[in-house]
């Protein structure tokens, strides 16, 4: 077929387009990685596709070529949309090749032991099941809508909730305009996915000028303003926070002190210190009063895992509180490590300015 760039008069049929983006995503310092499938090609409506032993052979030296076009660098990653269901040939071949690809993360490879995998959660929703664990079976398939990975698994494989611009669409139609998330959907989104421990990829889709359409680059800036201001900004900030451990219960009492403290509507960011592994598999949040009195703090979700971070909204909020607590237990080790948090926040969203983000949050919970 002569249906390539090839058979087109763009740069008289010479142009490369994997190329030229390659080398202008390092120009304005960003690392770029390829998005092959060896099963999908969702803008011609086809599905698990299944080739012949000569069409893997060739679909593993288009991706062999791709790979090629980064000049020596190595992609920052691979995403192999629906992932490796070829022969066992092609998938070692495949594996074989990544070897040499050392420093990619790999989406969706998850039968391919030597890659360092992350893979899909599930749903292109940006909303994490939880809990979330980032480690998983051998081939990174143990999620379902309540829940991803186990503290029993086998491979780090830490999760990518994968979202869109513009419902439903991955590629630029001309009629999705009004299929546009919100500013606030979009910041329910992330507290969803990032606020559950998982990556978030928020795709972009040129228009066919190969530019992004004016609306959607105001909106992703808008979104990035709204996203600092929503997450960015605490009232009050602790990293690495005094932990009191209680071996015998594989306990941790982590507290921080207060001036005195209302916040009408609080949220709340955790962050696990990840170096020597995911373990904490419950807490609890707490705060003491003037008073003396101790109290639980009301949030919408629940509190198991943490990992790389964890939001929480509070309605009730809390009420001259001088003292914040996080009580968490944590995986016994063959190592006898101790769970550790590297951070905690308070965020004010009592503002009427985040209302409509806050009742998008409760939509989402509650569904």
């Amino acid at each position: 077929s002569n249906f390539s760039v090839q058979g087109s008069p763009w740069r008289n049929g010479t142009g490369n387009v994997l190329k030229d983006f390659v080398r202008s995503a390092r120009k304005y310092g960003i690392r770029p990685g390829v998005y092959f499938s060896f099963h999908e090609d969702w803008n011609r409506h086809v599905t698990n596709f299944n080739g012949d032993a000569l069409t893997e052979l060739y679909d593993l030296g288009r991706f062999a070529e791709s790979v090629l076009q980064f000049d020596g660098e190595e992609p920052v990653q691979v995403w192999l949309d629906a992932g490796m269901k070829s022969s066992q040939a092609t998938c070692d071949a495949f594996d074989a090749l990544m070897r040499h690809i050392d420093n990619a993360t790999c989406h969706s490879c998850g039968n391919a032991p030597n890659t360092h995998a992350v893979s899909w959660m599930g749903n292109e929703l940006a909303f994490m099941p939880y809990p979330n664990w980032n480690s998983q079976n051998s081939v990174c398939s143990d999620f379902n809508a309540t829940h991803y990975g186990s503290p029993n698994g086998t491979r780090y494989c830490p999760s990518h909730c994968d979202s869109v611009l513009n419902q439903h669409f991955w590629f630029w139609q001309n009629y999705t305009k009004d299929r546009r998330y919100t500013v606030p959907e979009l910041l329910a989104n992330y507290f969803t996915s990032v606020g559950r421990g998982c990556n978030l990829i928020l795709n972009m889709a040129p228009d066919r000028t190969g530019f992004l359409p004016d609306a959607d680059r105001d909106r992703y800036i808008e979104f990035g303003k709204w996203r600092f201001m929503t997450f960015e900004t605490p009232v009050m900030a602790w990293h690495y926070p005094n932990q009191i451990p209680n071996p015998l219960k594989n306990e941790v009492i982590a507290s921080v002190k207060l001036p005195n403290t209302t916040i009408d509507r609080l949220g709340i960011h955790l962050r696990e210190e990840l170096n020597l592994g995911q373990l904490i598999y419950e807490y609890k949040i707490s705060y003491t009063n003037i008073f003396g009195e101790k109290l639980l703090v009301k949030t919408l979700s629940q509190q198991l895992t943490i990992g790389n971070h964890r939001f929480h909204l509070a309605l009730d909020g809390i009420i001259n509180a001088v003292e914040l607590t996080v009580t968490f237990r944590y995986l016994p080790t063959i190592q006898d490590v101790k769970g550790a948090l590297s951070y905690i926040a308070i965020l004010d969203w009592s503002s009427p300015v985040y209302d409509a983000f806050v009742t998008e949050v409760q939509k989402r919970l509650a569904a």
